[in-house]
């Protein structure tokens, strides 16, 4: 009777193994047969939201700039406009002062009139980009 028992549970065992590894191995198969399937579409939705991620990082860089407008510089960082408090030294080497002026590396002195812009790099953006006139955004 005993011997009956133990007969049982092995063979109980021995089929919930079974079931386990054959449940794995469906859930390894099914994997493999979607990545084949959809690698194509993976690889396609991967390149787009590197290059809206690339996009947006270039947005927020032409975004971050100092610009003159009714006689007084302001300070533009990720959509914030404030006053600009203190003297900027660019990486190109150009130092853009509080009234305006820009020293350019030689020592060469520039007024920024009313609506330039510089970007963060050094490089003057005439009129920022836009006609400060006519354009509704405060900048």
């Amino acid at each position: 009777m005993a011997n009956k028992k133990n007969s049982v549970k092995n063979n109980d065992m021995s089929m919930k193994i079974m079931l386990a590894v054959a449940l794995l191995a469906a859930f390894v198969g099914g994997y493999l047969v979607a990545r084949a399937k959809y690698k194509p579409q993976i690889m396609e939705l991967t390149k787009m939201v590197a290059n809206k991620d690339e996009s947006i990082l270039r947005m927020k860089a032409d975004a971050n700039k100092v610009i003159m407008k009714d006689g007084e510089m302001w300070l533009v960082e990720d959509g914030i406009v404030k006053p600009m408090e203190n003297d900027i030294m660019m990486p190109n080497g150009n130092k853009v002062m509080v009234d305006g002026k820009v020293i350019d590396p030689d020592g060469k002195e520039t007024m920024m009139q009313n609506g330039d812009a510089m970007d963060m790099e050094g490089k003057m953006m005439p009129n920022g980009g836009v006609n400060i006139d006519t354009d509704t955004r405060s900048f």
